[in-house]
């Protein structure tokens, strides 16, 4: 069972951040919090999904989760590609993905630089977009992208 804990932990949460929850000789009522300088974040949303959805009547409501489903998946899988190590995806809240680049703690270049974090943030959007297009093409939907991006 404890395997499975710590694998939702690691799942759900930005790896560094795991293991500080992980680490056994943590104090439980311990806060954890850290400042990180030169990040870029994105939130990219689908905002004509919510309409999408309220038209799909009760017997392809589970088609519609696949079909999103399948848009994050295919999101998450342009995460793997070695020019977008420095982007750690956050989270997905309904029809909006959020990320972030210069997490790393590790890897002191990429956290030092912005413009680079916020370029690589920039191709990575581009990519979504174009992976979105595709799925569009596939389903025969018309999904949008609306990115906003900030650094600091």
């Amino acid at each position: 069972m404890q395997d499975i804990n710590n694998l939702l932990i690691e799942n759900i949460l930005p790896s560094t951040v795991a293991a500080k929850f992980l680490n056994p000789d943590r104090h439980t009522d311990e806060l954890y919090a850290r400042d990180h300088d030169n990040v870029c974040v994105m939130f990219a949303s689908i905002p004509n999904f919510k309409e999408y959805w309220s038209e799909c009547d009760r017997s392809r409501k589970l088609e519609c989760l696949r079909l999103l489903n399948e848009i994050v998946c295919e999101f998450d899988k342009l995460l793997s590609k070695p020019k977008f190590s420095c982007i750690e995806k956050i989270k997905t809240v309904a029809s909006t993905y959020m990320a972030a680049a210069g997490l790393n703690e590790n890897d002191t270049e990429q956290a030092d630089n912005a413009v680079r974090n916020a370029a690589i943030m920039v191709e990575f959007a581009f990519s979504m977009h174009a992976v979105l297009e595709q799925l569009n093409a596939d389903s025969f939907q018309n999904f949008q992208l609306r990115i906003g991006l900030n650094d600091w």
